[in-house]
């Protein structure tokens, strides 16, 4: 009787496309973020890539994932197939059944950890809140109307993450720091209220809370932290643009997001909310698209569109034509 278990791994799995295609993605990503593109919109696409790159690897693989199978010493009468492999019949174990089950259990593990972890810390915020000044609700009544959405509940914490913060997905909330709104002059005010208001009407926090949720079930890709910091960072900075937008004073918020680096130091980190200011956003890089005076033209802007989508294309071709190669 033959011995020994072998494990067949195919070069065409789901697995091995997934960590081709996100490899591709993410080398691009770094490259082409080093280069100056001026289109907001092309940014955000771009960031966003190896998401979009992922679900690609996944809708293609669907009638045939690839999963790992092990390859057993033959037995009478189990109702296995049979392979002839060094002239000895073995046969075919699937292991798909212990490879989801366990990617399952660490997928919802981390979720739940997700969901549990932002109900305690939003139920800690708000047990020491107390409601905004009319001036400061009477702001954000303006500014929302500005940007077309239903103005959130406003209130004033000691010590908010990065100064200002927006948490909740269906109900909202505005979260300001009292020593902000003490040392912050009413224009600078205006820009960071805006900033926020702006990450609520591009749903933000929805998108945050769906990034994390791929995040844990992408958990075993390498790179997908960075790839989460990236979209981030745009999604940061396509914020204040909809915030100057509305206000019409980009150096009134550049000078509103380095006063809160001065004075967020050392605040908490916000899971699943948008804050003014944040680990995974860089306030250098944003001042410095606020005050810029050069925007792109028309053309380049379908010019950086077109590189934002050619960075997936390249990335899902890669990862579908090579293992077929091999």
């Amino acid at each position: 009787m033959p011995s020994g278990l072998l494990l067949a791994f195919p070069l065409e799995s789901v697995a091995l496309r997934l960590a081709l295609a996100l490899g591709v993605a993410l080398v691009l990503l770094r490259v082409v973020s080093t280069w100056d593109l001026r289109s907001p919109r092309a940014r955000s696409i771009l960031a966003a890539s190896p998401f979009f790159v992922a679900a690609a690897v996944v809708l293609l693989s669907s009638g045939d994932l690839g999963l790992p199978a092990l390859l057993v010493p033959s037995t009478v009468g189990s109702g296995a197939l049979a392979l002839p492999i060094a002239d000895r019949y073995l046969d075919f174990a699937p292991m798909a059944p212990v490879i989801v089950g366990t990617w399952a259990a660490i997928s919802v593990s981390l979720i739940v950890l997700r969901i549990v972890r932002a109900s305690l810390f939003r139920r800690s915020v708000l047990d020491g809140a107390r409601p905004a000044a009319p001036r400061v609700a009477a702001v954000v009544l303006h500014l929302a109307r500005e940007l077309g959405i239903a103005p959130p509940r406003v209130l004033v914490v000691d010590g908010a993450v990065g100064g200002a913060a927006v948490i909740g997905v269906r109900d909202p909330v505005l979260l300001l720091d009292a020593v902000v709104l003490e040392r912050l002059d009413a224009e600078e005010i205006e820009g960071v209220i805006a900033h926020e208001l702006a990450h609520v009407a591009r749903r933000d926090n929805l998108v945050a809370w769906v990034v994390a949720i791929v995040r844990d079930g992408a958990f075993f890709v390498p790179g997908a932290g960075w790839a989460v910091r990236a979209l981030h960072r745009e999604r940061e900075a396509a914020a204040d643009q909809d915030a100057v937008a509305a206000t019409g004073r980009p150096a009134a918020l550049a000078s509103g997001l380095l006063q809160v680096v001065a004075l967020a130091s050392g605040a908490r980190r916000l899971p699943h909310g948008c804050a003014a200011l944040v680990p995974s956003s860089s306030v250098v890089d944003r001042v410095h698209l606020l005050l810029r005076e050069d925007q792109a033209t028309p053309r380049e802007h379908r010019t950086e569109l077109a590189l934002a989508a050619a960075v997936s294309l390249v990335a899902v071709a890669l990862a579908v034509v090579i293992p077929g190669l091999l």
